[in-house]
């Protein structure tokens, strides 16, 4: 019976990874059980090592402490410890240590025994445990849990950052109080395809933050089950995508825009490379160079086909505006149209992709603007024209009043002075007719 008793002990022991020791403190004798010898994977055949012994066992970084901790227990309350150590082969283990001391009548101690754990793989599962968790803590991405019924039972930082609520605040409530009234019964949905065996990847809703604020998010629904297979919870990974949003329903706004005023006839725009080659061109465009979209198609629109050659260092002044900047100062320039004549336009142009040298310009038509400043450069010489006309005639005028004046008085003084001032006005037209004729005139020999 005690044989049979001590071999489901060792078996006992040994299924549980736990060994149990006995050190007389008087005579130094020391017993191990065999589930002890298996741990420390010493002969069975030996005796139990030593205090001295195990303490070499012990990794040196542990040694101090777990001295420390048995010198103590001597004299206090006993206590457990986990420290790690070495075997023969090089291979680590970890273990937890329970000691307790037996004292002779005298309160001294006579005896130390008890049990050793090897806890290696509860250490490692920890461990990964713990690298999880932190991971879990770490993540951008709000990582929740949920039961069952709905019930929120995990919150990470993300989570907070989020939807607003710290951890005290939402464990414990139902997960409806993330869902905005138009949503209401969502997450409820989504459960039930998650107890039917389905998973839900990426799919983008609107949820309520505390301040009542709505949010857009990306969410994955995955299940939960326990060691034995069975649906447990559910939980959930779910990414703020807001701004991703935003940005999107900007950038179609944009793209709109951009595709109403490119498709309008406005202004001439078209895609390009700085090859020098035309990838695309809108109508108006084509209009005021005068090709068509299937010479567009079949690439006889091309940048420097049509400019013409006193127009070439503008060009190569505005590539290298684009090439080093992104985009060019607007400038006048003329095309050669496909029919031989040329139109005045100003072009401006920009790059959208600095990797394939690829860009968009725009083409304003200077036609009707050109004419008006030459009609009224016209309207300008006229005018000039007229009001010089007009000055000669009345200095003439004047000039013929003088003259008539002088001729009625005998006496030679006062005949003298009108002969003088007729005189001035003669030089005052002369100097008249000088200035007109004169273009930017900054000199004039009065003599």
């Amino acid at each position: 019976s005690l044989k049979e008793s001590e071999k489901r002990l060792s078996e006992a022991q040994k299924i549980a990874h736990i060994g149990n020791w006995d050190w007389d403190l008087v005579t130094g004798e020391t017993y191990w059980s065999d589930e002890m010898y298996r741990i420390f994977e010493r002969n069975p055949h030996e005796s139990g090592a030593t205090y001295e012994e195990l303490l070499n066992y012990i990794r040196p970084d542990d040694r101090d402490y777990v001295d420390d901790a048995i010198k103590k227990a001597l004299n206090e309350k006993p206590f457990g410890i986990d420290y790690r150590i070495v075997l023969a082969n090089g291979e680590e283990r970890t273990v937890h240590s329970q000691p307790e001391i037996i004292f002779d009548e005298k309160n001294n101690p006579v005896r130390v025994k008890g049990v050793v754990q090897d806890i290696t793989e509860r250490k490692k599962a920890e461990e990964k445990l713990q690298i999880l968790a932190n991971a879990v803590e770490s993540s951008n991405d709000a990582i929740i849990t949920l039961s069952l019924e709905g019930i929120i039972t995990s919150w990470n930082k993300a989570a907070e950052q989020i939807y607003g609520y710290s951890a005290e605040e939402i464990l414990g409530k139902n997960v409806s109080i993330l869902e905005p009234e138009n949503f209401k019964e969502e997450i409820k949905q989504f459960s039930e395809k998650i107890k039917q065996g389905k998973k839900i990847q990426h799919y983008e809703t609107s949820r309520l933050r505390k301040d009542g604020t709505i949010i857009n998010i990306s969410a994955a629904l995955s299940p939960v089950f326990d060691i034995a297979g069975t649906l447990v919870a559910i939980s959930a990974i779910v990414r703020d995508v807001t701004e991703r949003i935003k940005a999107e329903e900007a950038l179609r706004e944009s793209e709109a825009r951009l595709r109403q005023y490119y498709e309008s006839d406005m202004i001439g725009a078209f895609y390009f490379n700085l090859d020098g080659s035309v990838t695309d061109a809108n109508d108006k465009l084509l209009d005021i160079v005068g090709y068509t979209r299937e010479d567009l198609k079949a690439g006889r629109v091309k940048w420097d086909k049509m400019t013409p050659p006193e127009y070439s260092r503008l060009d190569e002044h505005a590539i290298m505006e684009l090439k080093s900047t992104g985009s060019n100062t607007p400038y006048e320039k003329e095309f050669i149209r496909k029919d031989g004549s040329r139109v005045p336009a100003v072009v401006g142009a920009t790059t959208f992709d600095q990797v394939r040298n690829e860009g968009v310009a725009f083409v304003l038509d200077i036609t009707e603007r050109k004419k008006a400043e030459e009609a009224l450069a016209n309207i300008e010489t006229a005018r000039k024209k007229e009001i010089h006309h007009r000055i000669k005639n009345n200095l003439q005028v004047i000039s013929s009043l003088l003259d008539l004046q002088a001729d009625k008085f005998n006496d030679p003084k006062v005949t003298e002075a009108f002969r003088e001032s007729q005189n001035r006005v003669i030089s005052m037209a002369l100097i008249h007719e000088e200035l007109y004729k004169g273009e930017e005139t900054e000199t004039l020999d009065f003599s």
